[in-house]
């Protein structure tokens, strides 16, 4: 009788510590959790050899905050999940950050190869698979701040010429200059527009409206015109 109840007292107190100190599980939720990433946009298919060679191009998003050793575990995590999915013999996948809208371009965390020796070009190899990913530390997702950014600026240039407002984001023709404006006329932020040309620049231009001669003019600058 009194092994009965020695026995269960121990079942208790076990019971007890496993339900105050669960470390296994938290640690394996928290792995998870550095490591998860979205799936976005449709899967690119640029097989080779007719096809019979499958090759695929897949984008992610990976949440914010992230140290590089977790980011190149989840590109990692990602390339091999995705690639054994779809069955390919090379897959790329790009990440990108919680901000970007537009994917269509250049990745801006970084990006894992999933394929023959980890390279691109040996898809149609029998080599082993191996991942190769690339992550810079100078990458647009590590600068990754949100700013407050002033809405009432300053046109301005270094060497005092006049700034060209263009009617259109990304045309700076003659025909779509609707005004050039002296440097140092007060101006309200309207818009910001940004995209990536490397992992490590983002390209800005701004959207301003202006009070001139009796009218208001709303057009697009370059990012260095406004102060």
């Amino acid at each position: 009788m009194k092994t009965k109840r020695i026995l269960v007292i121990s079942v208790l107190l076990v019971g007890i510590v496993s339900y105050m100190c669960p470390l296994e599980a938290g640690q394996s939720t928290s792995s998870k959790e550095k490591t998860s990433y979205k799936e976005v946009d449709k899967i690119r298919d640029v097989s080779m050899h007719e096809g019979t060679i499958k090759r695929i191009v897949a984008r992610i998003v990976i949440p914010s905050g992230r140290s590089e050793k977790d980011v190149r575990a989840t590109l990692k995590k990602a390339a091999i999940e995705i690639g054994k999915r779809e069955k390919a013999k090379a897959t790329d996948v790009k990440g990108y950050r919680t901000q970007d809208k537009t994917r269509t371009g250049v990745y801006t965390v970084g990006h894992a190869i999933y394929a023959p020796n980890g390279e691109w070009r040996d898809a149609a190899s029998d080599a082993p698979m191996a991942v190769t990913v690339e992550v810079s530390k100078n990458s647009l997702y590590f600068k990754s701040k949100k700013t407050v950014e002033k809405k009432d600026r300053t046109l301005k240039t270094k060497n005092g010429e006049s700034i060209e407002i263009s009617s259109m984001r990304d045309k700076w023709g003659k025909k779509y200059i609707i005004a050039k404006i002296p440097s140092g006329t007060p101006a309200k932020l309207l818009n910001t527009h940004k995209t990536p040309l490397t992992p490590e620049m983002v390209f800005v231009r701004y959207q301003v409206s202006i009070k001139w001669k009796g009218k208001e003019i709303k057009g697009w600058v370059h990012e260095e015109d406004l102060n």
